[in-house]
């Protein structure tokens, strides 16, 4: 192969008459340097041949590209795509595969593969297998620099092939999937995303593969990819290939599970489950006369005879509320009831199970609770399951994959409605606050989602324990959904507790502290606490959502002026999450904290 680029170079030079009456088909292998290194003649001996560019800089009409990818497997190999050990034994860089169609490849090699291993795979065995074989090529040549770099400088190339050495597994790309590489800006990309596919997050990638032959025999025509965690769009040194960096915003003490602890024959609560000295809700023989917090109809907020009347109701609702019950939401019952039935079976799951979530020292996240940061704190009669959904560079990857594969589809797909849902009930706050809505927009449209399931057992002292702390949420907006008829959420409204009684298939939110910073005091996030019961088990699921992780929180710039001046202060929206969860849950306390008069 070299000998015959050698002999073009040399005969023709670049851009010569004869390489501009044809196209010339090439296949390139990328091999390491210490393997190059004994092939080469003194001659050769300063050019390097595992850099392509180097390969074809005196081709001007490259038509199609065959890349073989070598494994790397030698600990001072210095090759510029390098993808076993950093992408083929993890799944940090998952890829997710659909295909239209599957067959078996006919060929001996590929013949004697197959007789030890089932071709009839289950849905999960054959995304696993996949996902080992081809993750690290599909991360190589989406990811790259390198094929990057070579695209863009060859616009004749139109088709590649990217292989490993080792013969698991082939990617074909077409034209189009090579005009995703030459695109220039995030910008571009995104655009391309909004024409392509629906996906969950902009900063994932799609990509539509006309064929997919995997070392196991296996060959799949249109076969679709998505690479979880792509590379941003900059010049990435080729000494520097890490993952991107997974941030912890806090952790909290490991405690017992108390689904297990409420299986024991209790007469009377642990001590350190009992909180004295409660306020109990409000209590009348006339329900007419405890209120109850407003209802927003979401279609009527989309259709123009009723929009203002209806804008003003949600900005009456949060201000002097800071709860209300949404309906028309636009999810629909099928998803949510097929969301409740996965949850539950997640809380019936064996213990032994369960322990595979348990939170880690370091970090809240997975099966536990949150906000312990003492031995002697008093603990919730509850257990819960917490993970941030989106954006997907802040999911916890590994902990998502070990969720049921039923529970962690519908999840998916719930988190995306909530995510519209938040949006659209954003974009009409934004109306209500004569605040600018690209503002709004910007500042939450790639904000920060996380869930958390909650598990509420029966207790048998109810009045002394408590199944959530007091507290208002850190976030902008939390929607909740209520999985069973059992009450629990209260809110405190004039200084009195109210219960809440969901309305079917509506979902509750409410104001968090996050919004009521933007909305610089307008709207008001509410102190709440859930409630348990001697005789029934109470289950919900909580999704918050917050502005990008990369803003800054303060109030919102086009709402502020000489007749509003702000009354909180303004901080990086990383920061001030870790600070909230490294403190213990105490009604508004944090907010308090962020009031300008507490700057230091």
């Amino acid at each position: 192969m070299f000998e015959m680029m050698r002999f073009f170079r040399g005969q023709y030079g670049s851009g010569s008459t004869l390489l501009d009456k044809f196209s010339l088909y090439m296949t390139l292998s990328i091999i390491s340097p210490n393997k190059t290194k004994s092939r080469l003649n003194n001659n050769t001996r300063n050019i390097l041949h595992y850099q392509p560019e180097e390969a074809l800089k005196n081709f001007d009409h490259v038509k199609s590209l065959n890349l073989e990818i070598p494994s790397s497997e030698e600990k001072n190999d210095k090759s510029f795509l390098k993808w076993t050990a950093e992408f083929g034994t993890s799944f940090k860089s998952c890829v997710i595969i659909g295909a239209n169609s599957i067959s078996k490849n006919d060929n001996e090699n590929s013949q004697s593969r197959i007789e030890s291993q089932p071709l009839i795979l289950s849905d999960e065995e054959l995304k696993l297998r996949i996902v080992w074989m081809i993750s690290s090529l599909m991360a190589a040549s989406s990811r790259h620099y390198m094929l990057k770099r070579i695209v863009v400088d060859f616009p004749t190339i139109s088709n590649v092939v990217v292989s490993d050495e080792e013969k698991r597994g082939k990617v074909y790309m077409g034209a189009e999937q090579l005009s995703e590489l030459r695109l220039n800006s995030v910008n571009d990309e995104f655009k391309l995303s909004l024409e392509r596919s629906v996906i969950p997050d902009l900063r994932m990638k799609v990509w539509y593969v006309p064929k997919l032959e995997l070392g196991c025999g296996l060959v799949m025509s249109g076969a679709t990819l998505v690479v979880i965690r792509p590379m941003p769009a900059m010049e990435v040194d080729p000494a520097v290939e890490s993952e991107p960096e997974i941030v912890n915003f806090g952790k909290s003490i490991i405690v017992p599970s108390v689904q297990e602890l409420a299986k024991l024959p209790l007469l009377h609560l642990p001590p350190r489950y009992c909180h004295c000295f409660q306020q109990s809700p409000i209590n009348s023989n006339d329900p007419l006369s405890i209120p109850s917090i407003p209802i927003i109809d979401l279609h009527r907020l989309g259709t123009t005879e009723f929009t203002d009347s209806e804008v003003q109701r949600l900005h009456s609702a949060c201000r002097e509320w800071g709860f209300f019950q949404v309906i028309n939401h636009g999810i629909s019952t099928s998803l949510l009831d097929k969301f409740r039935t996965e949850v539950e079976n997640f809380f019936k799951l064996p213990y032994e199970e369960k322990k595979r979530l348990w939170q880690h020292p370091d970090n809240h996240e997975g099966f536990g609770q949150l906000f312990v940061v003492s031995e002697e704190q008093k603990l919730d009669w509850s257990d819960m399951f917490y993970i941030t959904t989106l954006p997907l560079n802040l999911r916890k990857t590994q902990l998502f994959e070990k969720l049921p594969i039923e529970l962690r589809d519908t999840m998916e797909a719930y988190s995306m409605e909530v995510k519209k849902l938040a949006m659209v009930i954003l974009d009409h706050m934004a109306k209500a606050l004569k605040m600018d809505g690209e503002e709004m927009r910007d500042l939450f449209g790639e904000g920060v989602q996380s869930i958390r399931m909650n598990y509420y057992p029966p207790c048998p002292e109810p009045d002394l324990a408590i199944g959530f702390t007091p507290h208002s949420d850190a976030d902008a907006l939390t929607i909740l959904f209520q999985l069973n008829d059992t009450e629990g959420l209260q809110i405190r409204k004039d200084g009195n507790w109210v219960s809440v009684t969901p309305l079917p298939n509506a979902l509750v939110v409410n104001i968090g502290d996050v919004m009521e910073i933007v909305s610089n005091g307008t709207y008001k996030s509410i102190e709440h606490r859930a409630t348990v019961n001697s005789s029934k088990e109470r289950l919900s699921v909580a999704t918050f959502y917050s502005s990008k992780l990369d803003s800054e929180l303060g109030p919102a710039l086009s709402i502020i002026g000489p007749e509003n001046p702000a009354i909180f202060r303004r901080v990086p929206i990383e920061n001030y999450f870790k600070e909230f969860f490294a403190r213990k849950l105490s009604g508004k306390s944090y907010l308090d904290f962020m009031k300008v008069k507490n700057k230091q």
